[in-house]
């Protein structure tokens, strides 16, 4: 596979460069010569938003590099909890942001947890997610080798290279927004068959923050009143088993708990039951043994 743009795409990319202000056109002779706009832009007049941009934006090094070029200091804004941690993948952003713009095929250098091995993908990227709940960041794509939809991790990623242009790109995009509506996570699972769960709960009067904490966190699922305290709350996602963590915060309220998935139901009943072994399991319980250790 060639490693070079075509031309069509540096002409594209001259053109909107243009229309941006960045660069001039000059027709010399039958050539059409671009150059750096001559523009005098005051940057300290927007010192500030390019502040909040480089710290808070995903490509936020542009901001950084920005306010190099002019005399800023910071007397407005301040961040309570701020992490940089991902400011080592900034070029990475850039070239799948890049990618995704021209709607290119990549091929990434993808680093594995798990096996600690490198492995070369080529894939179609499609759109960049980040966590709400811990920051992480993603990049949604189609794995052309697998012909599966999933999500590869920022951090993990240590390379990218941009191949050619994929003509059926937009047809992508639209299901990987149908795949994101059904999806908990960042697990798409086979992206094939939905998986309904459904999980009754007992929300006494006093209570009532727990409704109001359903409604705001669970997503695309429905919330409904069966009684006067009882509640049952339904979903279909792809994976469910991506929801057990979020579920398990309302033990002490959970009246009944079913799944198309076996696995989850079942994985959700064992861990009750390896607790109850560990506290309530008679002498062999290890609130028994720290007693014994005390005594």
């Amino acid at each position: 596979r060639s490693m070079y743009p075509d031309l069509s795409t540096i002409r594209s990319k001259l053109s909107e460069y243009e229309k941006l202000g960045i660069l001039t056109s000059e027709k010399i002779n039958k050539k059409l010569v671009y150059s750096l706009s001559k523009k005098n832009i005051n940057l300290n007049s927007i010192s500030d938003a390019i502040m909040f941009f480089s710290e808070s934006s995903p490509l936020g090094v542009v901001g950084s590099f920005l306010l190099d070029k002019c005399c800023y200091e910071n007397n407005y804004i301040s961040f309570k909890h701020h992490y940089i941690m991902h400011a080592l993948e900034s070029e990475i952003v850039y070239e799948l942001l890049e990618a995704i713009h021209s709607k290119c095929i990549v091929e990434i250098n993808n680093h594995s947890n798990r096996s600690k091995a490198e492995n070369t993908i080529i894939i179609i990227p499609l759109k960049l997610q980040i966590s709400v709940q811990g920051g992480r960041r993603y990049i949604s794509a189609f794995n052309l080798r697998t012909q599966a939809y999933m999500n590869f991790r920022i951090d993990y990623i240590k390379s990218v290279s941009m191949l050619e242009a994929f003509e059926n790109y937009d047809d992508y995009c639209t299901r990987l927004d149908e795949i994101l509506d059904k999806t908990w996570g960042v697990s798409f699972g086979k992206a094939q068959t939905l998986e309904k769960l459904e999980m009754k709960l007992d929300i006494p009067e006093n209570e009532r923050y727990i409704v109001t904490r359903i409604e705001s966190e669970g997503r695309n699922g429905t919330l409904s009143q069966l009684d006067e305290t009882t509640y049952l709350y339904s979903i279909e996602v792809y994976d469910t088993m991506e929801m057990l963590p979020w579920i398990r915060t309302f033990t002490g309220r959970i009246v009944s708990l079913e799944c198309d998935n076996r696995t989850v139901t079942d994985t959700f009943y064992k861990d009750f039951d390896s607790l109850y072994n560990m506290y309530c399991g008679g002498e062999e319980n290890a609130v028994f043994r720290d007693l014994q250790c005390i005594l």
